[in-house]
């Protein structure tokens, strides 16, 4: 029993001891890496606040001036609307964007339905959508749609008493086609016999022409009748 005794005791002399200094040691080494995480943490949110503080456009800046060029059409008919939750919100609900507190079923609705910020600025641009797309309609009552015709050498175009002429190639020079737009056309390297084989009128304003080699395009109004929208009387 006294041999056991004594192996207790020399295993228990053998263990491993841990000085004060080495402990404060691990301790400072701990809290110095607890203080780095924090400060990276902190700087992530700053970081992130700081994004966020700025308006960011995920999807460009926009292509209501290109969709204006492009395809001819008024400048108020394009509206552009922030990404809004609170709108979205709307559509998700089912819940028309103009069905507002002032509305009869107003009391089915909770305060949680209540005209946002974003949800006003949104109903002032549908508003001058719907003011701008009455106004386009209204000035096309007058002139009609241009007459395009083609009599086998030039295409004649006839609108509001009077009459203009292009060649098969002038026109489709003017075709702004995802193609045409990645590598505009050149007269040289159109075909020399090139003329349009049908005339088709889309909406209200362009006419879509399919080409004896196979080419289709969609021409605004805009794009090839002279001061087309100043003889209309639109924007």
């Amino acid at each position: 029993d006294d041999d056991d005794d004594d192996d207790v005791q020399d295993d228990q002399g053998d263990a491993p001891s841990v000085s004060v200094d080495e402990t404060t040691k691990e301790k400072k080494t701990t809290q110095s890496r607890q203080k780095k995480k924090k400060k990276k943490k902190q700087r992530i949110v700053d970081e992130l606040a700081a994004f966020l503080s700025k308006p960011r456009r995920p999807f460009g800046d926009g292509h209501k001036r290109q969709l204006a060029e492009m395809w001819g059409l008024g400048g108020d008919t394009f509206v552009e609307l922030d990404l809004s939750p609170d709108v979205a919100k709307r559509g998700d609900d089912g819940t028309p964007l103009f069905f507002t507190e002032g509305d009869d079923d107003d009391v089915t609705r909770g305060e949680s339905q209540k005209t946002t910020a974003a949800e006003a600025e949104a109903m002032a641009k549908f508003t001058q959508l719907a003011a701008a797309v009455w106004a386009e309609l209204a000035s096309q009552e007058g002139q009609g749609q241009p007459a395009v015709a083609f009599d086998g050498s030039t295409i004649r175009i006839d609108y509001a008493g009077e009459s203009t002429a292009l060649t098969p190639a002038d026109l489709r020079l003017k075709c702004r086609c995802a193609a045409c737009v990645a590598a505009p056309p050149v007269a040289a390297a159109l075909p020399p016999n090139l003329k349009p084989i049908t005339f088709t009128k889309t909406g209200n304003y362009a006419v879509a022409v399919l080409w004896s080699d196979g080419h289709q395009s969609l021409f605004p109004f805009k794009a090839f009748v002279p001061e087309y929208l100043q003889r209309r009387g639109g924007n």
